[in-house]
């Protein structure tokens, strides 16, 4: 089973202007381009050849978090708060984009205090 990257791009791009109003820095999307070879690159849309997952990382002073979504059902999610020592890494399956949208309201809500 495949999760279609594109949508979940969309699913991030939904949360920007909310994730941004909460005081993160939003990066840009990257996506991991399996095509180029090892060490996949990390690169935009438009110059990934053969993309296998899309990811955001989010800063606010010292709590970050990044999410990366592979197209075959899984995601790497890791957070936590620098000036606690705070790390947390987990990577859920993901059986469709409704999925990853919950996965990224839920390590919003987790980051960000709401």
């Amino acid at each position: 089973m495949k999760v279609d990257l594109v949508l979940a791009a969309a699913e991030i791009e939904l949360r920007r202007r909310q994730w941004a109003a909460a005081g993160f820095d939003v990066g840009r999307l990257t996506w991991r381009d399996v095509a180029a070879g090892w060490p996949y690159p990390l690169v935009t849309r438009a110059e990934a050849l053969s993309p296998d997952s899309v990811g955001v990382h989010c800063v606010r002073g010292d709590v970050e978090f990044t999410v990366v979504l592979f197209e075959g059902g899984w995601a790497d999610i890791e957070g936590g708060d620098r000036a606690k020592g705070e790390t947390e890494h987990a990577a859920p399956e993901i059986l469709d984009v409704q999925a990853f949208g919950r996965i990224l309201d839920a390590t919003f809500e987790r980051w960000s205090g709401v």
